[in-house]
């Protein structure tokens, strides 16, 4: 076996990433006939591509990229998929992410007595960091993984295999500059199950939706997007919608979001708007919601929250602009709660969540 090993790690070309992702490989595999078989296959690959004791070293490194990719159960190769619809050298939030892989229905590798989502993205994350496949450290003080980052080739490789299987489509700067003009509509009418934009350069334009496939539109790094209008939401699949720090128009949020009845996990982070609509109330598949908008004057929430019973995750506006008491008593599932305030709130509450794991409140708890 050791003789295999020193075999199969020339064929790396000297480059770190192979060698630990061909150890994470190899170290799931317990039996010198597995080991074997993995050698040969990198063998045949060499020989299949014409090459000699001279190897390419970029054929042989992407290959063994690819067999550990191949090797993964199912549910680690959507999550790993997952991972390339962030920009390259992007840290990701680790608790975002469980929650989008939660709303998503990617299927928990094991159940045990108590797990929360969070629980199962640890573990999840944990097992691509012993494949060497992702990049991440448990934080001191919380004892979690907080962050991860997929490096450029592996992600390069997680992004052919989601174009193989229509898994995911990103619209970037350059592919926005070489097709768009005034709208991106023409853009999201593929056959892919998810939809990725980030944009970093200055663009106004109507986006119409009409991919009845669609289970995720994420928006990332939409920070300079001079304004933005859904113009209509045919999506009766979505299950994930992310427009952080998108920027609308007068327009403002539309009421046809409440439409999107088996959403599971909405953000508004940062986006501007200064009043939510009351149609938000249908959504009552919700787990995550992230309402911690970005205005100087404050965010108008109505009530709406009473039948969204699934809700694990709740992030508040730090300031509304017509303090009203929110009604959060039916919310028992919450693990956790942001931006919390008596002004908006009542304390009694927070009495009937048990499973509260997190908690942040602004301004004065008590008077």
């Amino acid at each position: 076996m050791i003789e295999m090993a020193k075999e199969m790690v020339k064929q790396c070309g000297g480059l770190p990433l192979a060698v630990k992702v061909l150890g994470g490989l190899l170290a799931a595999q317990h039996t010198p006939r597995q080991w074997k078989l993995i050698s040969e296959n990198i063998k045949s690959h060499i020989l299949l591509g014409g090459v000699s004791s001279t190897v390419d070293d970029s054929s042989s490194v992407d290959y063994i990229l690819s067999l550990s990719f191949e090797g993964l159960p199912s549910y680690l190769k959507q999550c790993l998929l997952y991972l390339a619809s962030f920009p390259e050298d992007r840290s990701i939030e680790i608790e975002r992410l469980a929650y989008v892989w939660a709303a998503e229905g990617i299927k928990k590798p094991r159940y045990y007595e108590g797990a929360t989502i969070q629980d199962v993205a640890d573990f999840c994350i944990q097992e691509l960091v012993m494949r060497n496949l992702v990049i991440s450290e448990k934080d001191m003080k919380t004892s979690r993984f907080e962050y991860c980052q997929l490096h450029d080739l592996m992600r390069e490789i997680c992004l052919l295999k989601a174009e193989e299987e229509n898994f995911l489509q990103i619209v970037s700067d350059q592919t926005c500059d070489q097709t768009c003009s005034s709208n991106v509509h023409s853009q999201a009418s593929s056959k892919s199950r998810r939809f990725v934009v980030y944009r970093t350069k200055s663009f106004r334009g109507e986006l119409e939706i009409r991919n009845s496939k669609l289970r995720s539109l994420l928006f990332i790094h939409a920070v300079s997007w001079d304004s933005i209008r859904i113009k209509s939401m045919e999506l009766p699949l979505l299950r994930v919608l992310d427009l952080s720090e998108a920027k609308f128009n007068r327009w403002g949020l539309p009421s046809s979001i409440g439409k999107l009845i088996h959403l599971k996990y909405l953000s508004l982070f940062r986006v501007k708007v200064t009043h939510l609509p009351s149609s938000l109330r249908n959504l009552k598949s919700l787990l995550y919601l992230n309402l911690d908008t970005y205005s100087r004057i404050g965010t108008m929430v109505p009530n709406v929250f009473e039948e969204m019973l699934e809700l694990t995750y709740l992030c508040l506006p730090k300031y509304t602009l017509f303090p009203t008491k929110l009604k959060l008593g039916n919310l028992l599932n919450l693990e956790s709660l942001h931006n919390f305030s008596r002004k908006h709130s009542s304390l009694t509450d927070l009495h009937c969540m048990t499973r509260l794991r997190r908690l942040t409140i602004t301004g004065k708890l008590w008077d």
